[in-house]
């Protein structure tokens, strides 16, 4: 039930967005990029899962379910760990070391994106149920979304004629 409804959610999203505002065209070249998006998305994670035995993404559902059972556990913990970096406490501690990406993702200096993935993926595990389907449907609207508006911005500033 819950991927009907976030599909139901993205419909009603994607009709606002560019439906109302954009040309139909655009509208449907939006709607048929985040699909194609989706079913490339469980392809490629089906195939890494067979061939093997997981690859980034399963590592980030992995790491996002941690969390998610340290929400049910220490919700404030959790919530204070995603929004301020706060890692203290024996639970968050724990969660972390279980963790398989949060402090591994080859960055060893610098900015880490894959903290950024996996907040992402924990708060949205709180409202999909950890459905992978539905995680990569949001993370391809955010992409997708991401590319328009970097689009939109672009083209006023350079002439394309």
């Amino acid at each position: 039930m819950i991927p009907v409804l976030h599909f139901l959610l993205f419909l009603y999203l994607w009709w606002y967005f560019f439906y109302r505002r954009e040309s139909r065209f655009t509208a449907f070249a939006m709607f048929l990029s985040v699909g194609v998006k989706v079913l490339a998305g469980l392809a490629v994670t089906s195939i890494y899962q067979s061939k093997y035995g997981g690859g980034d993404m399963h590592g980030y559902m992995r790491d996002a379910a941690l969390f998610n059972d340290l929400f049910h556990q220490a919700p404030v913990s959790f919530l204070k760990l995603i929004f301020l970096g706060d890692d203290s406490g024996e639970l968050v501690k724990e969660t972390l070391m279980k963790s398989r990406i949060w402090f591994d993702s080859g960055y060893r200096l610098g900015y880490n994106d894959a903290q950024t993935v996996i907040r992402f993926h924990a708060l949205l595990s709180l409202l999909s149920g950890l459905n992978l389907p539905v995680l990569l449907l949001w993370s391809n609207v955010l992409c997708m979304l991401g590319l328009w508006w970097m689009f939109i911005t672009i083209i006023p500033v350079t002439s394309i004629s």
